[in-house]
């Protein structure tokens, strides 16, 4: 074993402590009285593993981008399944300690210029493919200062690098070599002594502080995408778990965090994973779509601790390691026999796929069908997945997957409610062969869609109004094609829609547009229908018609306003109505002695360009939705009669007027 590692020390840096947060919930209660505070930060999402219990823990933290405090977030409902670290995000909600309960939670947070700033993940490099860079950090804290030692550091040093079977070798392989951890830096393995002890295992304090140490000796931390902390067992460390790591999502190179109180490869590797963005491979030998369970598929890295095996099907589809191998993933759409190479096997020594996957009609989760076999890096795994062709169904753009069955010789898997049935016919070493048959059917009534919701016209002498018409055929794949017509019922107005049906294969579309004649079109907000004849099933639209503008805005009134310290002329106005089924008024133009000089939304405007010293006549005229312009104002003389502030109705005349 090449000796891989440096030993560094750690003065106690009590500044960078990060205070433990609790997580006992008997404030919940008492919150409610707590004011309401907006905090913008950046979130980051752990994900803890209790293997031994067969249970996680999902934890979510918000770093203030203007204190730096960090809170531990508090949901008295779900949180938003799609949250994920390194997502900036505002939230209202109520302080208590360093915890927040939620109350608002909003993507993005304001700049300095009021925009909005998204996330923004460092590079551009694909998760799936290049080197990425690991840091293992030992740590040996104050109450055991000797506990992990040099041999600790070079058995790390071969569970993420050198082993056989280490982080960086099921990477490789899994990937098809696009993926590697090279570990070939002299400074990837360090040996931190003094890391003070902090009772309840506060892991970012933790892991400050080993940065902090880390920094301090010389160690440039920017190179590493992943920083994993080696922390002593529950003895020492307070830490319950055996490993936790922050979620991240595919295609980041990002700074990614894990921790672990067990110095195996397996355990790094499925932290690691966490960081990539996969969640768990959980078994659902049901089929019903949910986990029985959440470690259960030993077959992946992402199941149970700590058997040594690789990635499978759907993890390894959702990453897009087959993105660039046509042919290694086949979308299975017609019933028949199909040969499946062992999956991980070289893509250029067999011409048949190591993927089948099927559209499930009735779910987001495509069923994965696959081979494994005790190979490589696979020679280890459990005979459960040997057997034969392994099932699986997951969401080719999720995180999860789920283990159904795995199948041998003669066996059948049915999907009833989608007409599907998948046989093992046959296997060999380097093998398997299935019969997938749609032919059981299952009718289901079509979807159909019409957009956009809502249309404006402004000209009824001008180009018809056109939408988008879908219809989507909703039987099993084991039915025939489907006739379906389509009827428009646009009330008062006549419509065509092109065409007025066709023939649909189960799953697929008919596009088609709905037009609609407006010529001579009274002023109105008109309901559109268009129906799937020989299903009753009907989708609607609006069509919004306004030609007429929106009446004056009134109470016309000019004073003198100071705007950073400039005086200037201020107009104000009461809001214009657009009388129904007007489209609503949207701004307002300001007109001086005849001249437009602004444009706003609001219900006053500073014309900065007018000296104050100056005589003027201001009118105001309204905008509605269709581009329609109303008459103007009654006329406001500036300076107002009286010299007053507030809203003046002079009757001044001074220049020329907006036509009307």
């Amino acid at each position: 074993m090449r000796e891989l590692y440096l030993r560094l020390g750690l003065a106690v840096l009590a500044a960078l402590t990060f205070a433990p947060v609790s997580v006992d919930r008997a404030v919940a209660a008492e919150h409610q009285n707590v004011p309401v505070i907006m905090v913008q930060g950046e979130v980051t999402v752990v994900h803890i593993d209790y293997f031994e219990q067969g249970r996680s823990k999902t934890s979510y933290y918000l770093r203030d981008l203007a204190s730096n405090t960090v809170f531990q977030l508090q949901f008295e409902r779900q949180p938003p399944a799609t949250l994920k670290t390194g997502d900036k995000v505002t939230v209202r909600g109520r302080a208590v300690g360093r915890k927040l309960w939620v109350g608002e939670i909003a993507s993005g947070v304001q700049q300095d210029g009021g925009a909005a700033e998204q996330t923004q993940e460092a590079g551009t490099v694909a998760a799936a493919a290049g080197e990425r860079r690991a840091l293992l950090m030992v740590i040996n804290m104050t109450t055991a200062p000797g506990y992990y030692g040099e041999t600790t550091a070079q058995e790390g040093a071969g569970a993420l690098f050198t082993d056989g079977y280490s982080v960086d070798s099921v990477y490789r392989q899994s990937s098809f070599g696009q993926l590697a951890f090279p570990g070939d830096r002299p400074t990837d393995v360090i040996i931190l002594d003094g890391i003070p002890y902090n009772a309840g295992c506060p892991f970012y304090t933790i892991a400050r502080d080993a940065d902090a140490a880390a920094v301090a000796a010389g160690i440039d931390l920017a190179p590493y995408q992943h920083k994993v902390y080696l922390v002593p067992p529950a003895s020492i460390s307070d830490c319950n778990w055996i490993a936790l790591g922050e979620l991240g999502s595919f295609g980041s190179t990002s700074p990614r965090r894990s921790w672990s109180t067990r110095n195996k490869a397996v355990v790094h590797a499925h932290e690691i994973g966490h960081n990539l963005a996969w969640h768990h491979a959980a078994t659902d030998p049901d089929n019903d779509g949910t986990a029985n369970s959440e470690y259960g598929d030993i077959s992946d890295v992402m199941g149970y601790c700590c058997y040594t095996r690789k990635f499978n099907a759907p993890h390894m589809d959702q990453i897009g390691w087959f993105d660039g191998m046509p042919g290694t993933v086949v979308d299975v759409t017609a019933g028949g026999d199909y040969t499946i190479a062992v999956l991980g096997s070289d893509p250029n020594l067999s011409s048949d796929p190591q993927v089948l996957r099927i559209d499930r009609l009735d779910s987001v989760n495509d069923y994965y069908l696959s081979y494994r076999q005790p190979i490589g890096l696979d020679a280890a795994i459990s005979a459960t997945y040997t057997s034969g062709v392994n099932i699986h169904h997951a969401n080719p753009s999720g995180i999860w997957s789920y283990f159904i069955d795995a199948l041998a010789n003669g066996e059948s898997f049915v999907d009833a409610a989608n007409g599907l049935t998948i046989t093992q016919t046959a296997k060999g070493a380097d093998f398997v062969t299935v019969n997938i048959s749609f032919g059981g059917c299952v009718r289901q009534a079509p979807s159909l869609a019409l957009g956009p919701s809502t249309l404006l016209v402004s000209d009824t002498g001008g180009a018809a109004p056109i939408y988008n018409a879908t219809l989507t055929n909703n039987d099993s794949q084991g039915c025939d094609d489907g006739y379906y017509g389509l009827s428009p019922d646009s009330g008062l107005l006549s419509s065509t829609v092109t065409p007025n049906g066709g023939t649909v294969a189960p799953g697929q579309e008919l596009q088609g547009t709905l037009t609609v004649d407006v010529a001579g079109a009274a002023d109105g907000v008109y309901t559109l229908w268009l129906t799937a004849t020989d299903s009753d099933v009907s989708a609607s639209a609006n069509l919004r018609i306004d030609t007429t503008a929106p009446l004056a805005p009134s109470d016309v009134g000019t004073a003198k306003k100071k705007v950073n310290g400039v005086l200037s002329v201020r107009i104000s106005w009461s809001a214009a109505a657009d009388v129904e089924p007007g489209s609503g008024v949207v701004s307002y133009r300001v007109w001086r002695d005849g001249a437009a000089v602004g444009v706003t939304s609001n219900l006053n405007y500073t014309d900065g360009a007018a000296p104050v010293d100056g005589t003027y006549v201001y009118t105001v005229t309204a905008i509605d939705r269709a581009g329609y312009e109303s008459p103007p104002s009654a006329d406001a003389a500036y300076p107002p009669a009286g010299g007053g502030k507030g809203k003046g109705k002079g009757k001044g005349k001074g220049g020329g007027k907006p036509p009307k």
